[in-house]
Parts: structure tokens; C-alpha cells; sequence
């Protein structure tokens, strides 16, 4: 039998291309399943770890604000530790100045100053009269407070020196100031004015014991009225606090005036 020799050689580059053909292994196989059996497995465990995220997500942290956003309604431009410098308004002289509207704008050039470490924040709170507590119309009282990490009795000229000095630290790293007590009428749970206050009094002189004091020799007028602490620095300025996230340095309580 005869056979065409292009036949033949056809024949035999098939049987080449067969035979040299790799075969998996049984290994290799076995290898590819439990890879295929893992990325199931890691596509489960990531449906289930989005769907508890979505259950317990912690809450959103805080976001600053934008500065494309900020500067859209500023009176002096981007914000900067040297705003007095590109700022339109006049600067402060250490008056206080009373007058309303846009007349009555200054920028200060004071530092902020020296800042306390964590374990030196100033706090305070009103011990006397007590929250919630009565107190007849005209009556005198006494308003007490108890402060701490405050070296008090440091007050500057209010009429000459107003914000005129930065913050300031003893050696001990305590904010050297002093506090006020002022006293204002509630209506509702309406805002009162801050223009408006029934009393209010500096508290310059050192603590005793860590206390300040002060009496309202006049008494008050009938009503619901707040009594709050206002801590400031040597030149009145309010205390600047290395954290964000703390305590607050004054306090609040509410009376009732009959």
C-alpha cells in the first residue's frame, strides 16, 4: 500500500501537536479548585463585612470647613496669624469699644499666647446658689465659685488694656487671669441678649481656698434668670485651651426670682 508522502507528514505534525500538549496534573487541579474555593470564600466574607460596617458604622469624623467656603463671606481674605495685616478694619487700642454696627469692628494684633499643657485646663464651677435653687426678689445673695488651674487675681486696666497682652503662664504652667459672674433674665428657651444683663461683676481678687466671691448687695428682679462664669486671661481675653475635645472652663446654673 502506498501512501502520499504529504499525507503522512500531516499526520505526524498532528500527532506532535497532540502528544506535546501539557496535561494537568492532579496536583495542579487540585490546586486550582481550593484557589477558586478561597476567592468564593473572600467574596462572602466581603458582602458580610460591608453589610455589618453598614450596621455599625462609627460616626463620621469631623470635617473642617472648606476654605473656598471660608473665604466667600470673610471681611479681610484667607485666614492667616496675621489677619490685622490685610484686614480693612482699624486696630485695637485697648479701649473697648462700644459702638454698634460696623463702626464698632477693630482687629486685635495681640498673640493668643501662652497655652497650658492638658493637665493644667482651667475649670470652674458654681457652688452657691445651687441649681434649680428660689430666691426672693431684692433679696442680697452670694454668688460662690470654685476654680481650678486658674492663678486668679491677675486683671488688668478694662479701660486702657483691653486684649492689649497675650496669655500668659505662671511657673507653675497655670493661665494667670481671673473671672466674672454675670446674671441674665430667661424668656423661653430664647437666646437672652448679650447686651442685657441683670448683673455683672468682675472677680479680681485671688481665690480663697480656690473659691471667688461675690455678693448681689440689690438683689434681682422676679423671674427666671442664668448665672454664669466668664474666665479670661490677664487682659480679659477668654483662655485659650491646647485640646479641642475638653471640658468646659465656666459654668452655667438657672434660678428662679420670685
Amino acid at each position: 500500500m502506498k501512501f502520499n508522502l504529504a499525507v503522512l507528514f500531516l499526520l505526524a505534525t498532528l500527532c506532535v501537536a497532540v502528544f506535546a500538549t501539557p496535561v494537568p496534573e492532579a496536583a495542579e487541579v487540585n490546586s486550582l479548585q481550593k484557589k477558586r474555593q478561597r476567592l468564593r470564600k473572600l467574596k462572602r466574607d466581603t458582602k458580610a463585612l460591608r453589610k455589618l460596617n453598614k450596621r455599625a458604622a462609627p460616626p463620621a469624623a469631623a470635617v473642617a470647613t472648606d476654605i473656598n467656603v471660608f473665604n466667600q463671606n470673610t471681611l479681610s481674605g484667607p485666614p492667616t496669624p496675621l489677619i490685622c495685616n490685610q484686614s480693612k478694619l482699624g486696630k485695637s487700642d485697648g479701649t473697648q469699644d462700644k459702638t454698634p454696627g460696623a463702626g464698632g469692628r477693630t482687629c486685635s494684633v495681640t498673640q493668643l499666647g501662652e497655652i497650658p499643657d492638658i493637665t493644667s485646663m482651667t475649670s470652674s464651677i458654681i457652688i452657691s446658689p445651687k441649681n434649680g435653687q428660689k430666691i426672693r426678689a431684692g433679696q442680697p445673695f452670694t454668688v460662690s465659685v470654685k476654680v481650678a488651674n486658674l492663678e486668679t487675681g491677675n486683671f488688668d486696666d478694662p479701660n486702657k488694656q483691653y486684649y492689649s497682652f497675650a496669655q500668659q503662664l505662671n511657673k507653675q504652667g497655670l493661665i494667670k487671669g481671673h473671672d466674672h459672674i454675670t446674671i441674665q433674665t430667661l424668656t423661653g428657651d430664647q437666646p437672652p441678649d448679650a447686651q442685657k444683663f441683670d448683673f455683672f461683676k468682675g472677680l479680681n481678687d485671688p481665690a480663697v481656698n480656690g473659691i471667688l466671691s461675690v455678693q448681689v448687695t440689690a438683689g434681682l428682679t422676679p423671674g427666671q434668670k442664668r448665672i454664669c462664669t466668664m474666665v479670661g486671661s490677664f487682659a480679659h481675653a477668654p483662655l485659650i485651651m491646647p485640646v479641642a475635645q475638653r471640658g468646659s472652663q465656666d459654668d452655667c446654673i438657672r434660678i428662679t426670682v420670685t
